[in-house]
């Protein structure tokens, strides 16, 4: 068995026992699922914000995009990011799944992902969501931003902090079994923002129904 798989499997057994995670009986019922699971350098903090915002046209040029600077702040849509259908968001210890609703620029809320959790040494996230759910693209672009804080004013001027990916948008398919990772698209800078928000590596897994 390879490290990866195994130190998923670890995962995993030490989810099933603390609670954290949800199964269906057969893995299988999921159909064609896609796994991400990044990890931080720092342990992750409650009340921060843990998001993977996915754009399934696949089109890394139209995002998703973090949204560095404020005011005026975009209150009718996410103060995250731009440029994305659908997302997942982990806070309080909750994982929640949002799609984005063209026609009235707002998040509508969804079904959590079916899997997901937190490693026991609280610095790695992992879920589990479906081809189906993001309306069966052939490929999907995504970007992982983590951040502290969410303005709900437009108008809002404080200071905060925001990590994404290096590489910006990482295009991937979702018709082949493959891994993607950190290691091969570019490794993440470390040091850059403070520990609980600074994305060291990252891995997303394709997984086809047989």
């Amino acid at each position: 068995m390879g490290k990866g798989k195994f130190s998923l499997y670890l995962l995993f057994f030490f989810l099933i026992l603390s609670g954290c995670a949800r199964y269906p009986a057969e893995m299988e019922t999921l159909g064609d699922r896609i796994t991400f699971r990044f990890t931080l350098k720092g342990e992750i903090e409650p009340t921060y914000y843990y998001f993977v915002f996915i754009n399934n046209s696949g089109d890394s040029t139209k995002g998703p995009f973090p949204i560095i600077v404020g005011p005026p702040w975009p209150i009718n849509e996410n103060t995250c990011a731009t440029g994305y259908t659908h997302f997942v968001r982990l806070t309080m210890g909750q994982f929640q799944s949002f799609i984005y609703d063209e026609s009235t620029k707002r998040d509508i809320a969804s079904d959590p992902p079916p899997i997901s959790g937190i490693s026991p040494d609280q610095h790695t996230v992992e879920f589990t969501i479906t081809r189906k759910w993001l309306g069966n693209p052939s490929k999907i672009s995504f970007n992982i931003i983590t951040i502290d804080y969410k303005p709900t004013d437009p108008g809002w001027e404080g200071t905060r902090q925001i990590d994404y990916l290096d590489s910006g948008p990482v295009e991937i398919s979702t018709l082949v079994n493959k891994t993607y990772s950190s290691q091969t698209y570019g490794s993440e800078s470390a040091g850059d923002v403070i520990p609980p928000l600074d994305i060291i590596s990252w891995e997303v897994e394709v997984r086809l129904s047989e």
